[in-house]
């Protein structure tokens, strides 16, 4: 975990901020000042209501560090699914080595706790694909796809709708449960239950 910030973390880190250390939505930085893009913390409000009990042991640099850290371990965690089911369905080397070319990128290590979008993003994405088509899990991945397309980054559409149509035309997802757990999915993303 590299020290400081990048300007591109600000949004997320402020609205980290605002969701541990401020009790009224009206005094939150976006509130006062927008920004040109709107923007969803969804995300980042489920990372930051984990570690907001700790606001009252820690000072904030040691949150935001926190932060970082539960975010990394998400990433981390999310990647050993995929090492578990490599290791599962390949070998135990095709594993190691989808492991060890992994890690050994350094932009991975270094943006892996990053509050940024698309490092927001990995580790939802990386737990989806273990949920399909690396695992049995097709309706997780659909909503979880769901869910990183539409609050965190909406050309996520490219990449988990391709598995989506491959998986409908090899008949692993029925068009049916595509629906209904994309449609609930959509509706609990956009908060609309």
């Amino acid at each position: 975990m590299a020290p400081f910030t990048k300007v591109e973390e600000s949004f997320y880190l402020q609205a980290a901020h605002d969701f541990i250390y401020e009790d009224s939505i009206e005094s939150f930085d976006h509130r006062k000042f927008p920004g040109v893009v709107p923007r969803t913390a969804a995300p980042i409000f489920i990372l930051s209501s984990i570690i907001r009990p700790f606001k009252y042991l820690l000072d904030k640099p040691s949150m935001q560090i926190l932060l970082r850290l539960l975010l990394g371990f998400c990433t981390s965690y999310s990647l050993s699914k995929i090492t578990g089911i490599i290791k599962k369905k390949i070998s135990p080397a095709a594993s190691f080595l989808f492991l060890l070319t992994t890690v050994s990128q350094p932009h991975l290590m270094f943006y892996a706790s990053r509050t940024l979008p698309n490092s927001i993003a990995l580790p939802i994405v990386l737990y989806a694909f273990s949920c399909w088509p690396l695992g049995n899990e097709p309706a997780k991945f659909i909503a979880l796809s769901a869910f990183a397309i539409l609050t965190i980054r909406c050309e996520l559409a490219l990449l988990m709708g391709s598995f989506l149509i491959m998986g409908i035309l090899t008949r692993e997802i029925s068009f049916g449960r595509l629906f209904v757990v994309g449609f609930s999915s959509t509706l609990v993303s956009l908060g609309r239950v």
